[in-house]
């Protein structure tokens, strides 16, 4: 089930604003309910959508996992100039950015964090790619 998602929509070019699913529901004749705050909106045989990752995207590999001072992040080869990496907390927000000038391996200080779960994220104009890792102190 989906909780508290927020989305923006218009109906007849005029903006609603903000609006919060909190229930999704399909039935056997393929139809979409969704309950919001503001009542419940029906899909009626909603076009199937496939999901890709881009060609570029390269998969991360973080080390130690889990780590207590740094970590290491194998970069992914050719990265273009504007690339950068961010470590981010369970909840999205960004803690540790740093620009990508190195090729190979980045060093990454995470002494400063809390003990859980933190996900790095290594951003191009085109392309993100993730890996998770584990702080323990």
């Amino acid at each position: 089930m989906i909780r508290s998602l927020d989305y923006h929509y218009t109906c007849g070019n005029v903006y609603f604003g903000i609006d919060y699913i909190y229930d999704v529901v399909a039935d056997k004749k393929e139809h979409i309910y969704l309950a919001t705050e503001r009542g419940v909106i029906i899909l009626p045989n909603p076009s199937p959508v496939k999901a890709q990752a881009p060609s570029g995207s390269a998969k991360l590999n973080v080390y130690p996992n889990p780590a207590t001072s740094s970590v290491t992040v194998d970069l992914p080869p050719d990265l273009p100039p504007d690339a950068s990496l961010t470590v981010l907390n369970i909840t999205g927000s960004a803690l540790i950015q740093q620009p990508i000038r190195d090729i190979g391996t980045m060093q990454v200080d995470v002494s400063a964090l809390a003990a859980g779960s933190y996900l790095v994220q290594i951003r191009t104009m085109k392309d993100v790619s993730s890996a998770g890792f584990v702080v323990r102190k």
